[in-house]
């Protein structure tokens, strides 16, 4: 696998390549970073350091102790793989290049060794980005360059602290150049590595006091909430978790991170949840278990009876897989043996999820990979999304959530697994757990551990059964178990700040005064150890001489000791376990608290307290005697050598105790590197995991997106047609949310509104208006609250009248979210139905309006009572009701028959009638009445005038005429008292008169008041205002002046109605008429009036009131002018269409017939009545009949055009052929309110298409005839041409071969005379005529060659190329090709075509310059060039151009003509028929081909070919040739 290219970009995954330097103090700092180096999947390490030439380099040997990579010596060209750490070999320089180690000799000059900035410099350049430099202990300055170019290049860069370093010169010189990004131990270089590669903020010096109280803390906090102690975890893996988690919360500062866990119940939680690596797999080292299996498994259950159980303990199970994994093993091992006994595996986990989850045993498919698939068939069950364990193994197997280092254990096992968990734990922590694991196994039972695992600790309990697998073997039937043997970490700071013991009551005043006196007055200090030498209590001022350590995860006396006692130190120790007898240190100097002091120190070996076995270390200040003095060195003479050898033998021994304590150191760290690797595995399932939700995650988003972009353009085109509807519709529109702010508006609205557009968002009850008297800001309020629809009409400022609409604004889920309010102008609609609805209320006839009622066949039926006045309901005495009243239930005395008959007269036909009069009898009264009748809409208006009176008059007249004569005689006889009456009426009507005019003063009526005795009228003030006459003109009070004033054609009938009146005292009198102004105008005015009678019932005033109605009347006038104006348009489209030599017809939107002109009638003989509705149908052909029907019902469905050809019956019974088209009338909505269309005769074109028809077939026949005739004629004509060519050219052929001859033979004679010249004249004719023979050949073949290919231009051109190959080297030609089409066409004329026009180029080339040739294509459309209009498919115009000699423009057609020269023979070769072939060509294959050109400035041809040529049919088998068609 390559991970690096040449361009210096990783080709796969970022792996990173680690530069380390290193010179003198290195080896130290390069073991202590190797040590906490945790994973290295994608990482790459290559260490240079200043080793000597002459000796052979140990440090791969040496680093490979510090780290479970593969460590080898860097080879010359070697690949840098991840994973692995490459060593600089001494005497060599090294450098990387393209992912590749290269090694040179070293040059050894008296210079500095410059090998780490060499090699910084070259991964620098080679890695870039991915390149990361460390720099450790060493003197010098070598590796600050280095540092340098990695930053230059965009690299990282760590430099480990002076502090720390053994020799600080290389470091501070590369921190003092600036370019250092981190400045940390070597113990945690590792960790800011990872930091970098996973883009983690660096954090604040782990290793500080805050740093480690924070972590303290947090632990504490944890401890308390959920109960989990990680006190005793390794604190690597604490430090990683915890990062982790204040990455994910942003967090840079652990101080900061401890208030968050303090503050957020939910996040101990959470960071527990990180402290338990779940990392497990079924069959986990699959080797391992073989192992186990063979060596474990199959012996235990050989061993055991039926009657026996076999007990297995399972510790951090986490979710079930090992526990599983066993329990098959043991199921297939007793399937084995034939045997069947109780089978106990208790699993146990301190993470409660993951033992729930492993109770469940269903896992999903991922959770499976890698099983084998029998073991799947056998042992699990498929459901829905994956697989669960058989309920037989189920059984087996109780997972409980357990403590291995704190709950009781589980005890009597025969085997114990616990794998890869004590990795995570201190070596105090593991020996509780590995003491609780001997305790809870039988004698001789087994104990199976994780690889990277060390169980040195109890030893001495165990014997190794596979140590490659770690599996032990319980030997002793000791109880080492001791619970509570370690204290918790959290106690230890009190441990060593109070003196604690156990003491008796006796003792208390002694041990309190002996203490005071060895630890106050003398200065000692003791403590106790435990065998891993932690300080576990103390007593005295220990500070005095110990340094407490940052970390107080662990109190370890060898780290907290003076540098120059801890090696001492620890080897009295060990000598002190191995010989378990007292030993003393002397007089050593150290140095403390920057002074030097003397110490003694005295150790104890081991022995049982309450908590364990402890050993005690007593410090205290040396005292000196007067003749000794500290001793630094042992003095060793040659009388003391044996002792010294000794001496030797003993320190040997102990750099071998050492030696296996480093060992374990190790192991340690190999724990520690294995938890990582769990860890990682770990976060590496759940990145998998969260990759494949992402990813899915992603899916679903691109199908959203698509389907929001599609929603999106949608939404824009419906945003386009609300915003153009909203600001062309007239309807004033606002749009509110729900905080009653403007969300929208249109222009219309501006009227109403002081609204602009930036208003929109701002609250409606900010907007003023025009608005009278409003209570605008209530209705809104009511309808956001209730949601109801508020309407109402409001008035404007201007007069205006506006119907104002408050609605909700309903969403898609019938949520309402605001509102929408609608305004519209109904000023002009409301004054005319005001002016309307007065004339009509106030007219004193009867008005009824009627609407037809008709049934399925169209028939009238009924007529329904749209409206009418109050005097219509008043004179038939009927009650109105709410429902629309029928004619002839409702009204039945307007309901006869003769007026039925006449009522649908009118509606039909439309004819007005008037002057009818009707009677009936109301309550016993007979009442007259004069009716007219109008037709209105599909209905009719009917007007009532009650002449009853007048009626009653007429009679009366002739009844009462000899009643009156008597009666005159009678008159004269009671004039007497009737002027005494008078007198007395006088006196009343005089102050009636008072009363009556201080009425008509105050009404605008004209009241007007006859006096019939002396036939004046007075005129209320009214009439002079209304009429412009003054009070003064005396004659105005006069009846005749009255009279006068009356229009001439009103006059007679208002003098009749007068009459009528007088007649009939009780007859009201009620006419309309004209009346003359003072300006000569006529208004139209409503007269009434009453009689007043005297006690003998004799009339002698008339008291009436004059309505001004001229405006009523001029609408009427204008309606009636309208419906004269419409029935007049109607005659003169009858009249039109009777005149055209078409039939025509009009029809209802539900496709019944109502109208043809007489043509049809003329023609089919059928009546009005025969035609109507499907009538017409009946003189169709019955052969068109159904095909007619169905496409008429098609076009009423669809709504498009009526088009049909049909044979129609005429009134002679013959059948001609119509075409017959009809169009839909539509309404503004494109609602279809009619049909109109033609009938056209085309029977006559129908019978010459047939005659054409026959006649084209046979002139068919003849072509087809005479092609076949010119066939063979053309084939002779190509067989003669052979023959003729061939006869042709071989003469010349001779006359060539014969010229060359008498040319050769007759050499020296020939050069002397003109003879050559004459031969070479023959030899040149000869020549020109064989090639024009050809070329008149190819030019008469080309009709011959039809069968067309496709033809990739490409290849053609290249082949024409490679032929002229010695042609254009020998002209030095220059031919730029572009790319060209794959195209239909014959191989051969393309070939022909092309090369014809090159080779003309390549002739017609500038004296003394080389040929220049472009050639390019390029796809054109059909409109470019007309005359290719009918081609078939894509165009292509391909240009040809040069920069010869040229030619004038004039001669661009004339070139293409046959024998056709622009240039003399003796300069240009050629025949002059090249050009005709190809334009012959291009013409065959359906193109065009156009030249141009300009004298000396070079030629251009332009080719123009369809993609495709047309199909043509074969005469003799009917399949179809891709053949050419000649024009």
């Amino acid at each position: 696998m390559l991970f690096f290219t040449k361009n210096n970009t990783p080709q796969q995954d970022d792996t990173y390549v680690i530069g380390i330097g290193a010179s003198a103090g290195g080896l130290e700092a390069i073991n202590e970073l190797f040590d906490n180096v945790s994973y290295s999947e994608n990482i790459a390490f290559i260490v240079v350091q200043h080793l000597s030439s002459d000796y052979k380099s140990l440090l791969v040997e040496l680093l490979g102790k510090h780290t479970h990579m593969p460590v080898e010596e860097a080879g010359h060209r070697q690949r840098v793989e991840p994973g692995k750490v490459y060593v600089i070999p001494n005497n060599k320089e090294l450098t990387i290049h393209n992912g590749l180690l290269i090694l040179a000799e070293k040059e050894f000059d008296k210079g500095p060794n410059t090998a780490i900035d060499t090699f910084f410099q070259s991964l620098a350049r080679d890695q870039r980005q991915f390149a990361v430099a460390v720099l450790l202990s060493g003197t010098g300055t070598d590796g600050t360059r280095g540092i340098e170019a990695v930053k230059d290049h965009g690299g990282f860069v760590i430099v480990q602290n002076p502090a720390t370093a053994r020799f600080d010169g290389m470091p501070k010189s590369a921190i003092g150049s600036g370019y250092a990004d981190l400045i940390v131990s070597p113990d945690e270089v590792f960790s800011q590595i990872e930091n970098h590669i996973d883009g983690v903020i660096p954090s604040k010096n782990t290793s500080s006091k805050n740093y480690n109280d924070g972590v303290q803390n947090i632990l504490s906090i944890i401890y308390r909430k959920t109960g989990y102690d990680f006190l005793q975890y390794k604190e690597p893996t604490i430090v990683r978790r915890l990062t982790r988690r204040m990455q994910m919360l942003k967090l840079e500062d652990i101080q900061a991170y401890e208030r968050y866990v303090a503050a957020h119940e939910e996040e101990p939680l959470m960071l527990t949840r990180e402290f338990f690596i779940g990392v497990t797999n079924f069959f986990r080292d699959k080797d391992a278990f073989d192992c186990l299996n063979r060596q474990v498994i199959l012996k235990l259950v050989e061993s055991k009876e039926e009657q026996e159980s076999l007990k297995v303990w399972v510790t951090a199970c986490s979710t079930g897989q090992e526990a599983y994994s066993i329990a098959i093993l043991i199921d297939k091992a007793q399937q084995q043996f034939n045997k069947q006994f109780e089978v106990k595996i208790f699993a146990s986990d301190i993470d409660k999820s993951a033992v729930e989850f492993a109770s469940k045993g269903k896992y999903s498919y991922n959770q499976l990979l890698g099983l084998d698939k029998k073991i799947q068939q056998e042992y699990f069950t498929e459901v829905e999304d994956g697989m669960v364990i058989i309920p037989r193994i189920r059984k087996q197997v109780v997972f409980a959530a357990h403590d291995i280092t704190k709950d009781p254990p589980f005890i009597k096992n025969d085997l114990i697994t616990c794998r890869n968990m004590l990795i995570y734990l201190n070596p105090s922590l593991q020996e509780n757990v590995l003491s609780t694991l001997h305790f809870s196994l039988n004698s001789g039972g087994y104990l199976f551990l994780g690889t990277s695992e060390n169980p040195s600790l109890l030893r001495k309990g165990f014997t190794e059964v596979n140590n490659k697998w770690k599996i032990y073997r319980r030997t002793t039937d000791q109880n080492t178990y001791a619970r509570g043997v370690l204290n918790s970490a959290r106690n230890k700071l009190a441990a060593l700040t109070t003196n604690t013991g156990s003491k008796t009551k006796t003792d208390v005043q002694l041990s309190d005064d002996f203490r005071n006196v060895l630890a106050d007055k003398m200065g000692f200090a003791g403590m106790y150890l435990n065998d891993n030498y932690e300080i576990k209590e103390a007593i005295g001022n220990f500070r005095k001489y110990l340094t407490l350590p940052d970390k107080l995860s662990t109190l370890n006396i060898l780290k907290m000791a003076p540098s120059e006692l801890s090696g001492m130190l620890s080897t009295t120790l060990r000598k002190v376990l191995k010989e378990n007898a007292k030993q003393e240190i002397r007089n050593v100097r150290v140095r403390l608290n920057e002074e030097q002091r003397m110490l003694d120190v005295f150790i104890y070996p081991p022995r049982e307290t309450s908590n364990g076995s402890y050993s005690l270390v007593v410090f205290a200040d040396s005292i000196l005697k007067g003749d000794k003095t500290p001793v630094m060195v042992q003095d060793v003479s040659e009388l003391q050598k044996d002792q010294y050898v000794s001496q030797l033998e003993d320190e040997l021994r102990e750099t071998r105790t050492n030696l296996q304590m480093a060992i374990e150191s190790l192991e340690t760290a190999n724990e520690e590197l294995q938890s990582s690797n769990e860890e990682l595995q770990s976060a590496n399932e759940e990145l998998q995991s969260s990759n494949e939700e992402l990813q899915s995650l992603n899916e679903e988003l691109h199908t959203l997106n698509t389907e929001h972009q599609i929603r999106i353009k949608e939404l824009v085109e419906l945003n386009d047609d609300i915003s153009n509807y909203l600001q062309t519709s007239q309807i004033g529109q606002i749009f509110l949310d729900q905080k009653l702010r403007i969300r929208r508006f249109n222009n219309s609205v501006a009227s109403v509104f002081n609204i602009i557009e930036g208003d929109i968002g701002r609250p409606i009850d900010h907007i003023t208006h025009h608005i009278k008297a409003s209570s605008f800001a209530e209705d809104i309020k009511k309808a956001s609250k209730s949601g109801a629809v508020i309407e109402r009409e409001i008035e404007l400022d201007n007069g205006n009248v506006y119907l104002l609409r408050i609605l909700p604004y309903i969403r898609q889920d019938k949520v309402r979210d605001g509102l929408v309010i609608s305004m519209v102008d109904i000023s002009a609609t409301r004054n005319l139905n005001t002016l309307v609805k007065s004339v009509f209320e106030a007219s004193a006839n009867p008005i009824f309006v009627f609407e037809s009622k008709r049934g399925e066949d169209g028939k009238i039926i009924d007529y329904t009572c749209k409206i009418a006045n109050h005097n219509a309901y008043h004179s038939l005495g009927t009650l109105m009701k709410e429902d629309r009243m029928s004619l002839t239930k409702d009204f039945p005395e307007l309901a006869s028959t003769q007026l039925y008959k006449k009522y649908n007269e009118v509606v039909n036909t439309g004819e007005p009638a008037l002057g009818l009069e009707i009677n009936f009898t109301k309550n016993g009264n007979k009442q007259w009445f004069q009716a007219g009748i109008n037709k209105m809409q599909d209905g009719f208006v009917l007007v009532l005038s009650d002449i009853t009176l007048r009626k009653e008059a007429e009679e009366k007249l002739r009844r009462n005429y000899n009643e009156l004569l008597i009666t005159k005689e009678t008159l004269r006889e009671l004039n007497n008292q009737l002027e005494k009456k008078v007198r007395e009426r006088t006196r009343d009507l005089e102050e009636s008169e008072e009363r009556f005019r201080m009425v008509a003063s105050l009404t605008n009526d004209v009241i007007w008041d006859w006096n019939f005795a002396e036939n004046n009228v007075w005129w209320s003030d009214s009439f002079y205002e209304l009429f412009g006459y003054g009070k003064d003109e005396k004659l105005v009070q006069k009846h005749f002046f009255r009279l006068k004033h009356i229009h001439i054609d009103d006059r007679q009938r208002v003098e009749e109605a007068i009459n009528a009146t007088l007649e009939n005292p009780r007859k009201e009198f009620n006419v309309g008429y004209r009346f003359q102004k003072q300006n000569g105008e006529y208004a139209y005015v409503l007269d009434r009036g009453m009689l007043l009678t005297d006690d003998q019932g004799i009339p002698y005033r008339m008291i009436g009131a004059m309505v001004d109605v001229t405006r009523l009347e001029q609408s009427n006038q204008q309606l009636q002018e309208k419906k004269i104006e419409l029935q007049t348009q109607i005659g003169q489209f009858r009249f039109v269409t009777d005149f055209m030599p078409q039939i025509v017809f009009s029809a209802y939107a539900d496709g019944n017939f109502d109208f043809f002109n007489q043509k049809w009638y003329d023609y089919t003989g059928l009546t009005p009545e025969q035609t109507l509705n499907n009538g017409w149908m009946g003189v169709l052909h019955p052969q068109d009949l159904e095909r007619a029907r169905k496409t008429w019902q098609q076009s009423l469905t669809n709504g498009n055009t009526f088009q049909f050809e049909n044979r129609m019956r005429r009134t002679d019974g013959a059948y001609r052929w119509f075409l017959v088209r009809a169009l839909p009338m539509r309404d503004e909505k494109g609602v279809i309110e009619k049909w109109f269309g033609t009938f056209t005769d085309i029977h006559d074109q129908k019978l010459a298409e047939q005659l054409l028809e026959e006649k084209v077939q046979e002139r068919t026949r003849e072509l087809r005839l005479t092609n076949e005739k010119l066939e063979a004629s053309n084939a002779d004509l190509m067989q003669f041409a052979s023959v003729a060519s061939h006869d042709l050219k071989e003469p010349l052929r001779k006359i060539h071969f014969f010229s060359g001859l008498i040319k050769e033979m007759f050499a020296e004679e020939a050069s002397t005379k003109d003879l050559e010249a004459y031969i070479d004249r023959i030899i040149s004719a000869s020549s020109r005529a064989t090639s024009l023979i050809n070329d008149v050949l190819s030019y008469s073949r080309l009709s011959s060659e039809n069968l067309v290919e496709e033809v990739d231009l490409n290849k053609i051109v290249g082949e024409i190329l490679q032929d002229l190959e010695l042609v254009i080297g020998e002209k030095n030609a220059r031919i730029q090709v572009g790319h060209l089409p794959v195209i239909q066409a014959v191989s051969g004329q393309m070939r022909q075509l092309f090369q014809n026009i090159i080779a003309n180029s390549l002739k017609f080339h500038k004296p003394g310059q080389s040929p220049v040739i472009y050639i390019t294509s390029k796809p054109v459309e059909n409109a470019d060039y007309p005359e290719m209009k009918d081609a078939a498919g894509q165009l292509y115009e391909i240009r040809m151009k040069d920069e010869g000699i040229g030619f004038e423009d004039q001669y661009s057609r004339k070139i293409f003509s046959l024998f056709q020269r622009l240039n003399s023979k003796e300069k240009y070769e050629g025949t002059g028929i090249g050009l005709a072939i190809a334009n012959k060509i291009v013409e065959r294959h359906h193109g065009v081909i156009i030249a141009r050109g300009h004298k000396h400035d070079g030629a251009e041809f332009i080719i123009v070919l369809p993609e495709t040529q047309p199909v043509v049919h074969s005469d003799n088998d009917g399949q179809a040739k891709n053949e050419l068609i000649i024009k």
